[in-house]
C-alpha cells in the first residue's frame, strides 16, 4: 500500500462550508505542524495538496511540491488559471475536484472551463491523470457532469470528522 502524506497548506478558504474538516477538530488533532523547511517526504510515495483552499496560493503549492519530487495530488474546489498552467507543466499527478455546496454561478462557470479544459489535457498531455470528481448532494442534478473525463464521480454527504485513511499522515504547512 503506497504511503501518502496529506499536506494541508493553508486553513484559508473562502468558504465556510459547515462540514469542513478544518473547523472539527477531531479530524485534524492527529496533524504534525511543520514549517516547509522541517517537512520530509522521505519514507512517502506520494502527497496530497489540501486545505484551506491550496489554489488561493499557487506560488506556494508549487514551492512545496519541487520541495517534496514525489507524485501529488491536488485537493481543491478552485479551478483557476494558475492551476491550469500546473497542470500542463506536469505539477500534478491528479486532481480531486470538489463541487460544495453554496454551489454559485461564478463555481458552476469554472467547472465548466475545468472540464473543457480537461478534455484537452487528456488528449495532449497526459492519459494516465487521474480526474476524481466529488459533488455535494445540494449540487443541482443539471449540472453537466462529462462523466468521461473523470476516473471517479461521487454524488454523496460528506463524511463527519474526516477520518484520516490508514496509510496516510497529516501534516499542516505553517509560513
Amino acid at each position: 500500500m503506497k504511503r501518502t502524506a496529506r499536506l494541508i497548506v493553508t486553513e484559508a478558504c473562502p468558504r465556510s462550508c459547515s462540514y469542513c474538516c478544518n473547523k472539527q477538530p477531531a479530524g485534524i488533532t492527529t496533524a504534525k505542524r511543520c514549517r516547509l523547511g522541517e517537512f520530509s517526504a522521505k519514507g512517502f510515495d506520494e502527497i496530497v495538496i489540501t486545505g484551506g483552499e491550496p489554489m488561493l496560493f499557487p506560488e506556494r503549492v508549487k514551492k512545496i511540491i519541487d520541495h517534496c519530487n514525489l507524485p501529488t495530488y491536488l485537493y481543491t474546489a478552485f479551478y483557476n488559471e494558475s492551476c491550469w498552467d500546473m497542470m500542463r507543466q506536469g505539477y500534478f499527478a491528479g486532481l480531486s475536484y470538489t463541487l460544495h455546496e453554496k454551489f454559485s454561478e461564478t463555481d458552476h462557470s469554472r467547472f465548466q472551463w475545468l472540464q473543457a479544459d480537461l478534455v484537452m489535457f487528456l488528449k495532449m498531455y497526459s492519459n494516465n491523470f487521474s480526474a476524481r470528481l466529488k459533488i455535494h448532494p445540494s449540487i443541482p442534478n443539471d449540472v453537466i457532469v462529462n462523466k468521461a473525463l473523470w476516473k471517479r464521480v461521487d454524488r454523496r454527504p460528506f463524511v463527519d470528522n474526516c477520518p484520516l485513511p490508514e496509510n496516510e499522515e497529516l501534516f499542516i504547512l505553517t509560513e
